[in-house]
């Protein structure tokens, strides 16, 4: 059954993938061009926040997409109806974008270390004083822009870092491949244009009640 407000959720996920496009357009091929520009044998560290803020935005959205897709599970004391609806709309959604094609941007684990960086921090920072991540580490590095892993040698706990050669974003024990999210959002943007016309995924939704 179509859901008389099908049109925004899909203007949403248009919106949503566009912009994670724009933002990877914004900062990826920089740097790839700061390693195809390196001499032979040399690598670089860069330290920079805006970059790091950058891929929260992209992670943010990730996460929003997922919500669109994947019906989270029903609350304590949710209505089933509510609930109910909630399947149904990501059903209907499935059947324009697969979510085989979303394995990057349906990862949550990237996102929640992310929006839970906090708690996550405070441990390390404790096990930094009473000496007990020492036993498993040598350094912990972090909003860091390596141009590959092999820049610092020994184990290394990377927070928030971001290695150019694989476009892999680690953070703790996770990790995320840029370019495939890349790639999985403009799946989705060209799977909308296919089935709409750019006017109706980029225009004012009115619904008549």
């Amino acid at each position: 059954m179509k859901q008389q407000m099908h049109g925004n959720y899909i203007q949403e996920l248009f919106a949503l993938s566009k912009e994670i496009v724009k933002l990877y357009d914004s900062v990826i091929p920089k740097l790839d061009d700061k390693v195809r520009d390196l001499e032979p044998g040399r690598n670089f560290i860069m330290v920079d926040y805006s970059t790091f803020l950058t891929f929260s935005s992209i992670f943010v959205h990730c996460g929003n997409i997922r919500k669109l897709l994947i019906p989270s599970k029903r609350a304590k004391g949710e209505a089933k109806y509510i609930y109910d609806y909630r399947v149904r709309r990501t059903e209907n959604l499935k059947q324009i974008i697969s979510l085989s094609d979303l394995e990057e941007i349906t990862n949550s684990k990237i996102r929640n270390t992310i929006e839970h960086y906090d708690e996550k921090l405070d441990k390390i920072s404790l096990g930094v004083e009473n000496k007990k991540l020492k036993k498993h580490y040598d350094a912990v590095i972090s909003n860091t822009i390596l141009s590959s892993k092999s820049v610092i040698e020994g184990r290394v706990l990377y927070l928030k870092t971001y290695f150019i050669d694989t476009a892999i974003y680690k953070n703790l024990d996770f990790e995320s491949n840029i370019k495939s999210v890349y790639k999985e959002a403009q799946y989705i943007n060209n799977e909308l244009i296919k089935h709409y016309p750019l006017d109706y995924l980029e225009s004012a939704m009115l619904t008549k009640l």
